[in-house]
């Protein structure tokens, strides 16, 4: 009996996933050994092989055994052939030789091998300013490497302000961590420090990658009680954010390193130069997508959403930053904040984005009827508004922008309208205070109901949205669907009973069964209908990204989900077609390209010509 039951479920399950944004599993693994990400560059950084070149040079001089054999001679006679000769190939040998042997004995934490590390950065440094060397590209490999390895070594052993001893086979002293303002560029600020050549990104369509000088690594913030307390925002995933160290070497015996907050950091000076800064964005984000709640979130949000409810709520992607707009991206049905996956790497990677947004995602369960869902978001900016800008003096805070996939469209339209008294009575045939003997549930309706539009929402975009809600969730198979979402007893019986006598003819086939996020999203939903009709008092700039198989174009047009009729609104400042189905949506391409040229826009600015998206 449960088999043939399983067999007929399959169809539904079926139809209620394409109301879903998919999944994709992104994340990371960790090797164990470093990869070279700088570009022209196959280096193995394994302690057993070296270089075409270096190979070339260590048999010249009769060091292959020695450079394995005794490392520190070797590089002392490279040394000195380096200083005689000035050759670039011979700067590299030695330099790969005592990175090679920091490999080779990793972890240890001893002062030869922090020797070592500065022994590779030294050398490496000194022919990064000759551009003529066709090893140029190498020598950069190793820098960056020997300094990403020596700020991930010095994080597991040395705290902030604590030097270590350093004894190299050309140079001894200490090295310790440069002091610095801002929590980010703090080294205790991060739980770990992992180099970028560490980490193998995996589900994401591009890996943004930055090229230029100094070690790439993402530094991690588990997202403790305590932390959450002071930072309520804060994700349950934690923080994930893109660094890059260098080497200040201006005091004699005494090396600092620098770790550089890439935000506020493009250029580094190194040897009297300026170079760009190395960076591998897109390993931040797919850090904490490691951490995130894996699919079955996105169904159990919506099938038993009670169970998900403490994972409810507004989140930062980062540490607050007053300077930056925020952008609240909000998913759709049977969906996570890992839908966005994309157009988050996208505002990691873009630097006019990256400098002027803060990212903020909210997670809901997606079972809860919408109105309710809408409540959340709106208390959760409030909140956010409330703690970071209490006095409204923050210009940043008034120029807020919301994009909403699928239902997370209707959420973002809850937010520019104003209910009441008219969405009221199009409902209930009683005033407030004479509907149900329950007054929480009062209150609650009463929230729903009579809410005001957010005036710092200067612009939102809707992607795919079902503003007039979508043929599939009133067809038997949507029904079925939401005959699955379970709810506690007692949220059940709140509305029976007398509640149902209070209400007008419209209400009654509204809460004649137990609203949810799919009967809420029936064809010509009433409550949909309704809130279309509200004002938009504060007048932001609207954009409507609209999904398109390709099966019929124009206003025939459909992402598989939702038809062009209830996605399209009338007098919006754009209206652009992608070519996705609706559960794609918002991890396409071209989805990516319109959000950003959106975000430019809405700084004053246009995406350069020619420019592709990062």
């Amino acid at each position: 009996m449960k088999l043939i039951r399983l067999i007929c479920m399959l169809p539904m399950w079926g139809a209620v996933a394409l109301l879903s944004s998919c999944g994709g599993g992104p994340g990371i693994e960790t090797l164990s050994k470093p990869v070279s990400r700088t570009s022209g560059v196959a280096l193995n950084f394994d302690g057993k092989n070296f270089s075409s070149s270096s190979r070339q040079v260590l048999k010249e001089f009769g060091l292959e055994r020695q450079a394995k054999r005794d490392p520190a001679e070797a590089i002392r006679r490279l040394d000195r052939e380096l200083e005689e000769s000035g050759r670039s190939d011979v700067r590299l040998a030695a330099a790969e030789v005592a990175l090679n042997e920091v490999c080779r004995h990793e972890g240890t934490g001893t002062a030869e091998e922090f020797g070592y590390l500065l022994c590779a950065i030294r050398l490496s440094e000194g022919g990064l300013a000759i551009p003529q060397s066709l090893l140029l590209a190498d020598l950069v490999a190793v820098y960056n490497e020997a300094n990403a390895e020596l700020a991930w070594l010095l994080h597991q052993h040395a705290s902030s302000g604590q030097a270590v001893e350093a004894r190299g086979p050309i140079q001894t002293g200490t090295v310790a961590w440069a002091d610095r303002s801002r929590e980010t560029m703090r080294p205790e600020f991060y739980d770990t420090l992992t180099p970028t050549s560490r980490i193998k990104v995996k589900g994401f369509d591009q890996v943004n990658i930055r090229h230029g000088i100094g070690g790439s690594l993402v530094g991690y913030r588990e997202a403790t009680e305590a932390r959450r307390t002071d930072a309520p925002f804060m994700p349950h995933t934690g923080f994930g954010i893109s660094v890059t160290t260098t080497l200040d070497r201006t005091r004699p015996g005494e090396a600092r390193v620098v770790l550089h907050d890439l935000i506020k950091e493009e250029t580094v000076v190194v040897s009297g130069r300026r170079y760009p800064l190395a960076a591998d964005f897109t390993a931040a984000v797919a850090t904490v997508a490691n951490s995130a709640p894996g699919p079955a979130a996105g169904w159990m949000g919506m099938l038993r959403p009670t169970k998900e409810a403490d994972l409810e709520g507004l989140y930062t992607i980062g540490p607050y930053r007053r300077d930056l707009i925020p952008l609240v991206l909000v998913h759709g049905l049977m969906s996570t904040p890992e839908t966005w996956r994309e157009v988050i790497n996208l505002c990691y990677s873009d630097p006019v984005i990256r400098e002027n947004y803060q990212v903020l995602t909210f997670y809901y369960p997606t079972g809860y009827p919408m109105p309710q869902n809408a409540a959340t978001l709106r208390a959760g900016l409030k909140a956010f508004q409330q703690r970071y800008d209490p006095d409204r003096s923050n210009p940043a805070m008034r120029r807020m922008v919301m994009v909403g996939h699928s239902m997370g469209a209707n959420l973002t339209n809850f937010q520019i309208r104003d209910g009441g008294e008219e969405v009221w009575k199009a409902f209930f045939d009683k005033p407030p205070e004479e509907i149900t003997d329950d007054p929480v549930l009062r209150e609650e309706i009463k929230s729903r109901v009579f809410f005001e539009a957010n005036p710092d929402i200067a612009r939102v975009v809707f992607v795919c949205g079902p503003h007039r809600g979508s043929p599939l969730s009133d067809g038997w198979l949507g029904r079925f669907g939401a005959m699955l979402i379970r709810f506690p007893m007692h949220a059940l019986d709140s509305v029976s009973g007398n509640l149902l006598t209070d209400t007008t003819v419209l209400g009654r086939s509204v809460f004649d069964e137990y609203p949810s996020s799919i009967n809420n999203l029936e064809a010509n939903s009433p409550i949909l209908d309704t809130l279309l009709k509200q004002p938009v008092p504060h007048d932001p700039n609207i954009h409507s990204i609209i999904g398109d198989q390709g099966k019929e174009p124009g206003v025939g047009s459909t992402d598989g989900v939702v038809p062009y009729w209830s996605s399209h609104l009338d007098g919006v400042d754009s209206e652009y077609f992608i070519p996705a189905k609706h559960t794609t949506a918002t991890n396409n391409a071209e989805n990516v390209r319109e959000v950003r040229r959106i975000l430019y826009k809405h700084l004053g600015k246009t995406v350069p010509k020619g420019s592709v998206t990062p």
